[in-house]
């Protein structure tokens, strides 16, 4: 299942904005391993899953390590398709979770405000019932994968006041409704991104577009939050492990003054402390995936809790940063042509900058 050589360069990360070409291949591509298996994984098949429980995020760690095309419908695979699962009605699970799956639909998620980011109770994005249906006004940023999005999840205050908990309820949007504009694009990292400052205007949904129960949007985000970690640890863990994979292959390649690189304990080092990180969080998505998978989500989730979840997160991202620059230490001491080592440094410059920015 090995993907036709794409048209034209592809974007390096997914939240860069892409040309229709672009799109278009990676939206075959997604298709290409749903049919293959390799997503919907442990989705049950009433709702266009493989049936196949537990196995996705080993599918989503070896997709990474294989360097094949990154999925396009990042937000529906890691927080859209798995919440509905367990908040959306059975028609909603029905109706979305095979699009979100396959690729056809690509989803993308409306959480912060201009004036409330990481605050999410502080949100000023309001929903008034309106006989069978909602009008919702106000307006998002950050609106990440709107450019190619057929689907977005608006959460709003349906009642209460700005600060509280309760009172927030999650919306599913279509973009092309009238009354929702994208405004903008954002730049971030000195380039330009799908992140869009949007916003909506007296637009109307049905009540069946409510997501999870009426005020309790925050619930819905909680589980987006658990769930993606999870997924992105898997995700960053295959990566740091392809980029530890070609390092160690080519140092025991390379040999300059007739001495192998890996050789040199400068080499060695870095090299050894990856592969034991990487061991550490492979052991620990394992046994979180194992206690999903036997129905014990509820107790995994309270002692995996929001901080641990995000140290996995983390020590992913740590791990793929690590194996970068392992990866770009070997092409200089190897002496890679010059826009093998400017590639790796700019991939490496974008973690460190996110890392920086993010405090992550």
């Amino acid at each position: 299942n090995a993907p036709p050589p794409p048209p034209e360069r592809l974007p390096i990360t997914p939240i860069e904005v892409m040309t229709t070409g672009q799109r278009d291949y990676l939206q075959a591509w997604q298709r290409k391993c749903y049919e293959a298996g390799l997503v919907g994984a442990d989705y049950p098949k009433d709702y266009g899953g493989h049936g196949h429980t537990g196995c996705q995020r080993i599918a989503n760690q070896e997709l990474s390590r294989a360097k094949v095309p990154f999925l396009i419908n990042i937000v529906g695979l890691s927080m859209a398709a798995p919440t509905i699962l367990r908040h959306g009605t059975e028609a909603q699970k029905r109706r979305f979770i095979p699009g979100c799956l396959s690729g056809e639909d690509i989803w993308c998620q409306g959480f912060s405000e201009p004036g409330a980011g990481s605050d999410l109770a502080g949100q000023r994005t309001s929903a008034v019932r309106d006989g069978d249906d909602w009008i919702i006004n106000g307006e998002k940023t950050w609106n990440t994968g709107i450019h190619a999005a057929h689907r977005d999840i608006i959460f709003a205050r349906t009642s209460g006041e700005p600060g509280e908990a309760r009172g927030i309820t999650a919306f599913l949007v279509d973009p092309p409704d009238p009354g929702f504009a994208v405004e903008e694009y954002l730049w971030t990292f000195n380039m330009p991104t799908d992140h869009a400052h949007i916003t909506l205007r007296d637009v109307r949904v049905p009540n069946s577009a409510v997501f999870g129960a009426e005020g309790a949007g925050l619930q819905v985000v909680q589980h987006f939050f658990n769930e993606n970690r999870i997924r992105q640890a898997a995700s960053s863990l295959g990566a740091a492990q392809y980029c530890a994979d070609r390092a160690v292959a080519y140092a025991n390649e390379r040999a300059p003054f007739g001495k192998k690189l890996s050789t040199n304990q400068a080499i060695q080092f870095p090299l050894v402390e990856l592969a034991t990180q990487a061991e550490i969080l492979r052991l620990l998505i394992r046994k979180i995936t194992r206690g999903i998978a036997r129905g014990t989500q509820s107790r995994i989730i309270k002692r995996f809790d929001h901080g641990q979840a995000r140290w996995v997160q983390d020590a992913g991202l740590a791990s793929e940063r690590q194996s970068l620059r392992a990866s770009q230490a070997v092409a200089r001491l190897a002496g890679l042509p010059p826009a093998t080592v400017a590639r790796a440094k700019s991939v490496l410059d974008r973690l460190e900058a996110g890392r920086a920015k993010t405090g992550g």
